[in-house]
């Protein structure tokens, strides 16, 4: 939670890319030399683009980026 809301103290580390169908929200989160793509909200399960989701797909609660993004746009 710590690290979700440092991404959120800093000016543009998570940027809205736009909000599709049944409100699934997709935005842009920095990570450590790239950017990852998350999206939340809506019926499907959120997801993200980091190693640490693709490792663990959600058995071990949500990444940074997805917290980060919860929190700014839902």
């Amino acid at each position: 939670m710590k690290n979700a809301r440092a991404l959120l103290d800093a000016a543009d580390d998570v940027q809205l890319v736009g909000v599709g169908a049944g409100g699934q929200t997709e935005a842009r989160v920095r990570g450590t030399d790239v950017w990852h793509t998350v999206v939340v909200g809506g019926t499907e399960a959120a997801r993200c683009t980091c190693s640490w989701f693709s490792s663990h797909q959600g058995q071990r609660g949500p990444c940074k980026h997805i917290l980060a993004a919860q929190m700014r746009y839902l």
